[in-house]
């Protein structure tokens, strides 16, 4: 394929889609499609190293500078009061100062506070386009391009780094060190094929300045180009949930009742992503690919494990976290389901998942504080609702970096 070809590639109005257009169809190309020729023949002229190679080398050194840092999770509500005290009308005193502290702990290679897919769909939904724009560019400094990888995609590596355990259970890294990811790659996980043949040489060429090119993609780039699909109608989920909830009320009489309820339809509903981790490892086996439909031993035995072990559950969090927390819902027989629910679980499941500390809103605290599971103090992640304790919980992060502490295991 020629230099034309790629162009041409890019190019074409209405062909390709909207995060690619700015790469050629415009005159000043964002940050993330500068530099695409040349990355493109360098590329070309380094062709030994796979893709896969390439990729996970790239990610593995990325990972290992978030773990160098302490991890901080904000909810949207937490960006929106650090965004008014960057515009100078702080809605407390403490949000000025939390974010002068956090500016500090990212600028001096402390602290990251990475974005989530939940995220980046709440703040595409701004429809103040003003203040989405200012709301990625704060995220886009303090998470400083760094990401967790999508909902699906670790769900996957849970459980494929589940089944694997199990075989190999000395040597395998933590399962915490492969759901990091980039801001563009997070949100544009599966650039589409070229419309034309290409040799081995140009196909790994075009792959890997794809991805260099969505390793520059910022959140601001990113959502003005589109990358993020339309979130689901939760309101209608919330509607159907609690009518379901009402129905089945006579079978929950106990919170395992409600938990193993709730575990199962998370189970069931997560069967393709439970059939990537199974291919993976057929994969790394040396096995074919799943044929059919998913053996329905797998999802079984994911659910004994959940139900019956606590390491597993620990094995497994986002699966046991948001368990837990429909759960709570139905066995307060008084609490409906809410449509903010359930972007409000998703933090919850990646933050007390995969880091240190969790700002969010006063009664996602309460629920992840009580009921049998306990979720956070079960964590290696602390939670505040409070501007003043979340000021004090980031003083103490950064007084344990500087200490040398390690994390809380």
């Amino acid at each position: 394929m020629s230099a034309e070809g790629l162009k041409r590639y890019f190019a074409p109005p209405g062909a390709a889609p909207g995060w690619l257009r700015p790469m050629v169809a415009t005159r000043e190309r964002p940050a993330f499609a500068k530099g695409l020729m040349p990355t493109y023949r360098r590329h070309l002229q380094r062709p030994a190293e796979s893709f896969t190679d390439y990729r996970a080398r790239r990610l593995e050194r990325l990972t290992a500078t978030v773990l160098r840092r302490r991890i901080i999770y904000l909810d949207v509500n937490y960006w929106i009061d650090l965004l008014a005290a960057d515009a100078g009308q702080p809605r407390g005193p403490e949000h000025a100062e939390l974010l002068e502290l956090l500016r500090k702990g990212v600028g001096s290679g402390q602290l990251v506070c990475p974005v989530s897919m939940t995220t980046a769909l709440e703040v595409d939904r701004q429809r103040d386009q003003s203040s989405r724009k200012a709301t990625c560019k704060l995220i886009d400094e303090l998470s400083l391009g760094i990401a967790l990888i999508s909902f699906d995609e670790i769900i996957s590596s849970e459980v494929a780094h589940f089944f694997l355990s199990a075989l190999v259970p000395d040597g395998l890294r933590p399962n915490r060190e492969n759901v990091w990811t980039r801001t563009g790659i997070m949100l544009v996980s599966d650039p589409p094929p070229p419309p034309f043949a290409l040799t081995p040489r140009q196909e790994r060429a075009l792959q890997k300045t794809l991805f260099d090119s969505l390793w520059k993609l910022s959140l601001e780039e990113g959502l003005s180009q589109g990358a993020a699909s339309e979130p689901a109608p939760f309101y209608l989920l919330a509607r159907q949930l609690t009518e379901g909830s009402r129905a089945h009320a006579d079978e929950v009489r106990t919170f395992d009742d409600a938990y193993r309820s709730e575990l199962k339809g998370l189970v069931e509903g997560s069967e393709p992503m439970i059939r990537e981790a199974v291919d993976c490892l057929r994969d790394l086996l040396g096995g074919p690919p799943t044929a059919g439909s998913l053996n329905p031993g797998w999802t079984i035995l994911l659910l004994n494990a959940l139900a019956q072990s606590s390491a597993a559950r620990k094995a497994l969090p986002t699966l046991h976290i948001l368990a837990s927390l429909h759960a709570l819902v139905r066995w307060n027989r008084t609490q409906t389901f809410k449509a903010n629910d359930f972007p409000d679980f998703h933090h919850a499941a990646s933050a007390l998942a995969y880091c240190d500390l969790f700002l969010t809103e006063r009664g996602l605290v309460s629920m992840l504080s009580r009921g049998p599971s306990k979720l956070i103090e079960s964590s290696n992640c602390e939670a505040a609702w409070a501007p003043s304790e979340a000021l004090s919980k980031v003083r103490n992060l950064l007084a344990g970096v500087r200490a040398g502490s390690q994390r809380r295991v």
